[in-house]
């Protein structure tokens, strides 16, 4: 724990050996021989010139020759008299103390516009405002610690420091959720029970390729193909595109539903018709989600219809 002194007057009865954020030991250089009551009050918080500190003060009965004073604010001036209670004990001593600064007791304040400034499908970029109490900062404002998190899990997905007031993440993953907590540092350290928690999302983007493409049939006039859900979908699923273009020829299209095979519940199917024998075709499939108004990477598989005369398999 950091200690501090600073005292600007002291006289040969009392001396302040030790200040730490929250208290202060005071020790008497002169023999105690009647009780005498021991007057604390602060007089002016340092970071902070406009705020009134003096409600943060006390007295004590003293006995003996030291006393420790206890639930003082961080980063305080305080003065510190003692006074008989029953009969002389000479002029009157004080001292002019300095408490050490402390981890903030408070957050950044949300900004008062949007959280999320710029946002795309694999970046995001946060802003926040100082906070709003400079006592319960517990000293000068240095700097900010962010963190940014995935929610329900522990593991930090970058962090760092800043003296702005902004924060720019990049390399995220589409249509994902993030959560950014921000935290106030002082001299005195940074509190991790005290954050700013901004939720934010990074954009939706086209789906990854479909997975699985296969040929599984084909004859004189028909190719069957089957295929698996891309393995990103950065949505729901909302439909597939299915083309297949002969050599020197134009690509047809097709938009197909979601629906699994009935001998394949966990694939998807379709049968190109009206295809030319003995022909190699170049055939595609692509998926669109509910987010983005564009089909995604196709994945693409060459395949030839059977002579004429010969049987499918």
């Amino acid at each position: 724990m950091s200690m501090m002194m600073i005292v600007t007057r002291m006289t040969t009865m009392m001396t302040v050996i030790m200040t730490i954020t929250t208290m202060m030991t005071i020790i008497l250089t002169k023999m105690v021989t009647v009780t005498i009551m021991m007057l604390n009050m602060c007089q002016k918080l340092l970071a902070c010139s406009k705020e009134d500190c003096s409600n943060s003060a006390g007295q004590v009965e003293v006995k003996t020759t030291s006393v420790i004073l206890r639930s003082l604010l961080p980063h305080a001036q305080y003065s510190i008299s003692v006074e008989a209670l029953a009969a002389s004990w000479g002029s009157d001593s004080y001292v002019l103390a300095v408490t050490d600064m402390a981890a903030p007791e408070v957050a950044p304040a949300p900004s008062p516009a949007s959280p999320s400034t710029v946002r795309t499908n694999t970046s995001i970029t946060v802003q926040w405002d100082p906070p709003h109490s400079c006592q319960q900062l517990n000293g000068y404002l240095y700097e900010y610690r962010y963190e940014l998190l995935i929610p329900n899990d522990t593991s930090h997905v970058q962090e760092g420091l800043t003296r702005l007031t902004t924060a720019s993440f990049r390399n995220l993953t589409p249509h994902t959720e993030y959560t950014v907590k921000v935290f106030a540092v002082t001299p005195g350290g940074w509190n991790p029970t005290q954050p700013l928690v901004i939720t934010t999302r990074t954009r939706a983007t086209v789906p990854g390729p479909v997975e699985k493409l296969e040929i599984y049939k084909r004859d004189r006039r028909t190719l069957g193909i089957r295929w698996a859900a891309p393995k990103e979908l950065y949505g729901t699923l909302q439909s597939f595109t299915v083309s297949y273009r002969a050599p020197g020829q134009q690509v047809v299209r097709s938009v197909l539903k979601p629906t699994w095979c009935v001998a394949w519940p966990k694939l998807y199917c379709h049968t190109f018709k009206s295809l030319r024998s003995d022909t190699e075709y170049t055939v595609a499939v692509q998926g669109r989600n509910d987010e983005v108004d564009e089909d995604g990477e196709p994945t693409e598989l060459k395949g030839i219809t059977k002579e004429s005369g010969k049987t499918s398999f």
